[in-house]
Parts: C-alpha cells; sequence; structure tokens
C-alpha cells in the first residue's frame, strides 16, 4: 500500500485546497485481479482497488485500445464487474486511430519527434479532448512507456508510475553490439543514434509529471539525477507471503 499512501500524501499536499480529487487511472490493458495472464492485470487491479479506499478521491479507469473488436476475457469481465460493484467507474475504451509510419526508423535519426518512436501519439489531440471530458483532476499512468508520453501534456496534476525506460536498454544494447562486426557496424550506430534521441525526448517528457514513482532505486536515482524533483523509489511489492493464498 506504499504507492496508494504516497499518492494521497503527496497530492494532498500539492493542493492543499483540494478535499476531494477525481482520479483517473489510464493504461492499455484491462486490470483484473486473477493471475492467469500477466501480473501487471494483477498489480493494475489492486492500485485502482486500493485508490478507491481513500477517502475523498472518485475513481475512474480508462483503457486505450490499440486493436478495436478484442474479445473480454472471462478474468477480464470478472475485473470490471468487481471493479464496478465497488464503486470504479470503467469508460468507454478509446480507440486508437494512428498506426507506425512506414519509415520510422529513418525519422528516429533524423531530427525525431517523440511520436516517431511512439506513433500512438499521433492521436493526441482527440484522445485529450475525451480524457479532459472526465474533468479528472490527477491522472495515474503504470508501466506504460507509450501511454506515459501520451499523457504527459495533460493539463492537469499526473503520476507516473514506472522503470526501466526503453532508450536504457536501446542504448546499452546498441553499445555493445557496436564495434563488434565492422560489416554492421554503421546498423549499430545507427540504433545508437535513434537511442540518444529517445533519450533527450523521453526525459524531457518526464518533466511534465509532478510525481515519478519508480519500480528500481537506479531509475529514480536516473530521474533525480536528469533534474526531476519528485522522483523516488517505490516497490511495488505488497503481497503478504501468507495471506489469502493470494487471491487465487
Amino acid at each position: 500500500r506504499l504507492i496508494i499512501k504516497t499518492f494521497k500524501n503527496s497530492f494532498q499536499f500539492m493542493s492543499k485546497s483540494k478535499k476531494s480529487f477525481r482520479l483517473l487511472v489510464i493504461n492499455p490493458i484491462w486490470p483484473h485481479p486473477h493471475h492467469s495472464t500477466r501480473a501487471a492485470n494483477v498489480v493494475l487491479f489492486e492500485l485502482i482497488s486500493g485508490f478507491r479506499e481513500l477517502p475523498g478521491v472518485t475513481v475512474a479507469f480508462l483503457k486505450i485500445d490499440e486493436t478495436p473488436n478484442i474479445p473480454l476475457t472471462p478474468d477480464e469481465k470478472n475485473g470490471l464487474a468487481e471493479m464496478k460493484k465497488s464503486g470504479i467507474e470503467i469508460l468507454p475504451p478509446f480507440q486508437l486511430t494512428s498506426f507506425p509510419h512506414p519509415l520510422k526508423k529513418l525519422k528516429q535519426v533524423l531530427f525525431p519527434s517523440l511520436s516517431d518512436f511512439y506513433h500512438q501519439l499521433d492521436s493526441k489531440k482527440e484522445f485529450y479532448e475525451y480524457v479532459m471530458a472526465y474533468r479528472p483532476d490527477v491522472v495515474f499512468v503504470p508501466w506504460s512507456e507509450w501511454a506515459t508520453a501520451l499523457c504527459a501534456d495533460l493539463p492537469v496534476l499526473k503520476f507516473a508510475y514506472y522503470g526501466n525506460p526503453d532508450h536504457k536498454s536501446a542504448l546499452a544494447r546498441a553499445s555493445f553490439r557496436f564495434g563488434r562486426s565492422l560489416l554492421r557496424a554503421p546498423r549499430f550506430f545507427a540504433e545508437w543514434i535513434r537511442a540518444k534521441h529517445l533519450k533527450r525526448l523521453h526525459v524531457s517528457s518526464m518533466m511534465k509529471y509532478d510525481l515519478i514513482a519508480d519500480v528500481a532505486a537506479n531509475d529514480a536515482a536516473y530521474y533525480s539525477a536528469e533534474g526531476h524533483p519528485n522522483a523516488f523509489y517505490l516497490q511495488n511489492v505488497w503481497i503478504s507471503r501468507f495471506g489469502d493464498r493470494w487471491r487465487e
């Protein structure tokens, strides 16, 4: 529950005049409490449920859809039913209409924008209109690099829950490969250039968030070193070793 407590303390401190919040959680996956697919679905469900327990906080969830007409799994249906029963509002999913540019790798080397790495940002105008129609006071975006980038300019308080940004692993791979094969060196040099561009754009985007909670201490230190005033380590392991048979 550290994440929930941090959210409560931080945003009450930053907005002392507000006695209640409309919190919108945004993510590209459906939350549910069963671990039959990915741990991320379970973590997302527990986070949203925990926020609902805070006094004065109205919680809603918005899924960003990249692929239309994908039917819900039984676990997803059950998870949504449980959230609705507890008073969490489920907004109709937002359907993205953007697609990767056919020359995206070239554009990523030559004076790119963040949308050259995350084509989902091409739907930004319509997405912002959709989000702001809900009138959120706070937006919370966990564990999605492109969703975090997409939400960075929303004119509300923003909380990112984050770890291992894409450019760090891309830079490590390119640096390792570069020079190991003279024939392939130009390709790896281009990968390094793309990763350097992504780093610059990503850091600029993350500076627009009011809070960055990181699942790893080294990432928290990284954003702090880059100049973010509110980046900190926050573990995501809250499960009791002995309780609940973990939600079976």
